[in-house]
């Protein structure tokens, strides 16, 4: 037969190339592209004493999968190398994958993790596993995005930034110019914005238990992040005149009683389920007299508009 499903041999053909296409894409999700460079499939694994790792078939980069022991001179203390030898050579390690710190035999003894100038990024749960972890040593080559990397781990974390274009404060990661909100690790205390501040990163409260945020001070505040206070027991919020987005998720899960917004601005755009809150509560929203209707439009995605919750705030 011309199409060939008619041939047992050519159905099997098929059938193999299709299961090793699925096997491939599993296999490269674990894999992640660094910048230009890429490790290459398929990988190769190997281990020493410390780590095991991937190696791609340009024997040129090194994934770091788990970390088997601490530092030899220290058993508390974990040093991620930027290269590691392997036949010989030394590998640029680009990445440390997501369950990293699962098979080390005694996670909870580990107290500091120092990272080399090199390593580019890890994943988010990748040190989740150190649950006592007290500092963390990130170096200039990191690439630092948003509060999902810093997600899992421990509270009074001390980081230590080699490098100026960040700035690690009030247990609160900014860059240099506290213009981006990274990352907030505060436990149970408020958070006050800078007036310098213009955006709130994805997820930048994802560790922190924060329960009163103080946006008001900011004057040139843009955009709070997807998921950026979800699940945070907030309770009251305001909104400046100068946000023009709020993400997704921004508030999701939290129990909120009141919403206001200072202003009504033209350009803001209200993420899905901004608001939403999973017992079905509408918390009460301020808006400007005049402005209820043009908020109703804004936030009919949001998950909380209820046309009687709505009140002039002004």
């Amino acid at each position: 037969m011309k199409d060939g499903y008619g041939n047992p041999k050519k159905c099997l053909a098929s059938w193999f190339c299709v299961m090793l296409t699925i096997f491939s894409f599993c296999n490269l999700k674990t894999i992640a592209a660094i910048g230009p460079n890429k490790l290459q499939w398929p990988p190769d694994c190997f281990k020493n004493e410390q780590f095991t790792f991937l190696v791609d078939k340009t024997q040129k980069f090194a994934c770091l999968l788990y970390c088997l022991n601490s530092d030899k001179s220290d058993e508390s203390k974990v040093t991620i190398p930027a290269t590691i030898k392997h036949n010989g050579d030394n590998l640029e390690v680009v990445d440390i994958e997501h369950e990293f710190s699962n098979r080390h035999p005694s996670p909870e003894r580990v107290k500091i993790v120092e990272i080399k100038n090199g390593v580019r990024k890890w994943s988010p749960t990748a040190l989740g596993a150190f649950c006592n972890l007290e500092k963390l040593h990130i170096p200039k080559s990191v690439r630092i995005k948003d509060g999902t990397m810093f997600s899992g781990l421990p509270k009074n974390i001390a980081i230590k930034l080699n490098r100026k274009d960040y700035k690690y404060e009030n247990d609160t990661l900014y860059d240099a110019k506290k213009r981006i909100l990274i990352w907030c690790n505060i436990y149970g205390n408020k958070y006050v914005a800078p007036s310098s501040l213009e955006v709130i990163s994805r997820n930048a409260f994802c560790s922190s238990e924060v329960n009163c945020v103080d946006l008001t001070k900011t004057k040139n505040l843009k955009s709070i992040g997807p998921y950026a206070f979800a699940g945070k027991e907030i309770k009251r919020i305001s909104i400046p005149a100068s946000v023009q987005k709020i993400g997704n998720g921004a508030f999701f899960g939290c129990p909120l009683e009141s919403v206001t917004f200072l202003k009504y601005n033209p350009k803001l755009i209200i993420g899905y389920d901004a608001f939403f809150e999973e017992s079905g509560k509408n918390p009460q929203i301020k808006v400007p007299k005049g402005t209820s209707e043009l908020f109703k439009n804004k936030l009919k995605v949001s998950g909380i508009w209820d046309r009687k919750s709505a009140k002039a705030w002004r």
